[in-house]
């Protein structure tokens, strides 16, 4: 995609900067886009996905959270660019981001969201994306404990495993 190269039009010919000008403007602009790398070089830093959607669109984001109401399956992130890294935080604990041959994530299992955690992931080609990095929240930390038959006890928030 490339910015349409403006024009010289309805300035009076006595105007200071003439039509030399607006060929500099334009190649001032033509310079700007290379170094941004056209129009998908810009991005935009955070999104929330709509309520619902089980195939988000992730075009031009770094960031997303999902916050849903229900109960909602991820099958994919829409819209990638080949290299692109995205921050994804869960808002809520109904959502289930699946494992799938396009959506690969950690430990080849779904991800059932806890509200407040965050997952990173990776796509090389924009198609199929890689979860790299996860941020294990308490809630996690209680749920893992609970699930291994380790009783578990809170001190102002921090958990104590009280087992042998």
């Amino acid at each position: 995609m490339s910015i349409e190269e403006w024009k010289w039009q309805g300035v009076p010919q006595a105007t200071p900067f003439g039509p030399q000008a607006w060929r500099l403007l334009n190649q001032r602009f033509a310079q700007l886009e290379r170094a941004l790398g056209g129009i998908r070089g810009m991005t935009v830093e955070q999104l929330t996905a709509p309520a619902g959607e089980t195939e988000p669109l992730v075009a031009r984001i770094r960031a997303l959270d999902l916050r849903n109401t229900s109960s909602t399956a991820v099958v994919r992130f829409r819209g990638g660019e080949p290299g692109q890294l995205l921050v994804v935080r869960a808002l809520d604990g109904v959502t289930t981001v699946t494992h799938s041959p396009i959506l690969r994530l950690t430990a080849d299992t779904d991800w059932v969201t806890v509200e407040g955690e965050t997952r990173l992931f990776y796509t090389p080609d924009g198609l199929v994306w890689y979860e790299v990095s996860r941020d294990i929240s308490a809630a996690d930390l209680g749920w893992i404990l609970t699930n291994a038959g380790i009783p578990l006890t809170t001190n102002d928030g921090d958990y104590l495993a009280t087992g042998d």
